[in-house]
């Protein structure tokens, strides 16, 4: 290898088709070989003589700033529901529990409330006081139908978030005073 080419005699060599007879392959191996002398003998500095003169008194070029592309959409797909299966009572806790975007916890206070309350029947009417279904409304006017289960649970997580906040502070108010 010449030290003394300069870039053009390079260039020419990379640009130079060469001589195979119908080989894609070859032409693509010769081009590659071509770049890497190309850049193996420029990267370590060539004598100034060997480069032509605008590329010896040129400024250093900026350090590139890097493009940050986009990120990829991926497909967003909720968690899965949890399956309400079982008992009536099973499947009407499980609804409450959703609906209500309850932990643990509180889904088990709720569950005390609401079995102490009614039993978590839908059909349910106090005798004494004439409230009504799993959440044993009173006083409300005629918020659902009996029977209407799902209407119930969701008035009964409305009423509790209004007066209580969260089912917790229903059932320590029940405990406490025999009512919520």
């Amino acid at each position: 290898m010449n030290p003394e080419y300069t870039l053009e005699d390079w260039s020419a060599t990379l640009h130079r088709r060469p001589r195979a007879s119908g080989n894609g392959l070859l032409a693509v191996v010769a081009a590659i070989v071509a770049a890497l002398v190309l850049v193996a003998v420029f990267a370590h500095g060539p004598s100034p003589s060997a480069m032509p003169e605008a590329v010896a008194t040129a400024t250093p070029m900026p350090t590139p700033v890097p493009v940050i592309s986009k990120p990829t959409r991926v497909a967003y797909s909720p968690p899965a529901r949890p399956r309400c299966h079982g008992s009536r009572v099973e499947r009407e806790q499980c609804y409450a529990r959703r609906v209500g975007h309850l932990d643990r916890a509180e889904a088990r206070c709720l569950a005390w409330l609401w079995d102490r309350e009614s039993g978590w029947n839908p059909w349910a009417v106090n005798p004494t006081s004439g409230a009504a279904g799993i959440p044993q409304a009173l006083g409300h006017g005629d918020v659902f139908r009996l029977g209407d289960w799902r209407a119930q649970i969701r008035w009964g997580l409305g009423y509790i978030r209004s007066a209580y906040v969260t089912p917790c502070g229903a059932w320590a108010h029940e405990t406490s005073r025999g009512w919520y």
